[in-house]
């Protein structure tokens, strides 16, 4: 399917960072980190980016 992962495979491209389990810090351009980074606090987005590095 043209780059997206088989059932049941993760994406492992994607850097992330995880302070405190309160902020998560990505990149706007997982190819590259120069055009700037998204800060998330929100509950619901931080608990999907938890359970996904607990899984790795």
């Amino acid at each position: 399917m043209n780059g997206w992962p088989r059932d049941g495979e993760l994406p492992m491209r994607m850097r992330m960072h995880i302070v405190d389990r309160e902020v998560v810090v990505v990149p706007l351009n997982p190819e590259g980190s120069s055009q700037g980074a998204l800060i998330i606090r929100e509950a619901g987005a931080l608990t999907g980016f938890c359970a996904l590095f607990d899984q790795v």
